[in-house]
């Protein structure tokens, strides 16, 4: 094998797991679940019987929603926290400010106008919100300065500086 396939075979042995990082920084489907399981108030049970795997979904609390708003309201959280808008970049501290301001009161309006289509008690309206928020905080703050960028770049270049020192002996850049 020649030092050039040599290299390369390792450069790709070595970013083989890179998409396994950044999925796993950038998946939101678990989040946006366990705030359906929440909403529903039920747990998912995966069950392993011989050769067959079962799921259950099994009521563990409140229901908090009925369909249409358990739909809804995960539906509307997947749309502000996905992999896309983690993309973005608010410049300014004061960008992701006015953005989370605006994201709350929209979560405080469609919940009051929609609490009864979606059979939300008056008393649990704002702890969904508060739990939607609890979400919505954090993730959006990776945007602030360019930093989830950032990060991956630094990913990369980690994932990099390791294929070039672990590069299994034999081979060096510089023959």
């Amino acid at each position: 094998m020649s030092e050039n396939s040599n290299y390369n075979a390792q450069t790709m042995q070595s970013y083989s797991h890179l998409p396994n990082i950044l999925e796993l920084r950038l998946e939101t489907q678990k989040l946006i679940e366990g705030f359906e399981f929440w909403l529903r108030g039920s747990r998912q049970i995966v069950k392993e019987e011989g050769t067959s795997i079962t799921v259950e979904n099994l009521q563990y609390g409140k229901k908090r929603a009925n369909e249409l708003g358990v739909q809804s309201l995960t539906g509307w959280l997947s749309m502000i926290i996905n992999p896309q808008t983690v993309q973005g970049n608010f410049e300014v501290f004061e960008d992701y400010e006015r953005y989370v301001f605006m994201i709350h009161n929209d979560i405080n309006l469609e919940m009051l106008k929609n609490c009864d289509d979606w059979e939300v008690l008056d008393e649990d309206i704002e702890l969904i919100v508060k739990q939607m928020m609890s979400l919505v905080v954090p993730f959006m703050s990776r945007l602030i300065k360019n930093k989830e960028r950032d990060s991956y770049s630094q990913t990369i270049k980690h994932n990099e500086s390791n294929t070039v020192s672990n590069n299994g002996g034999g081979f060096s850049l510089f023959k």
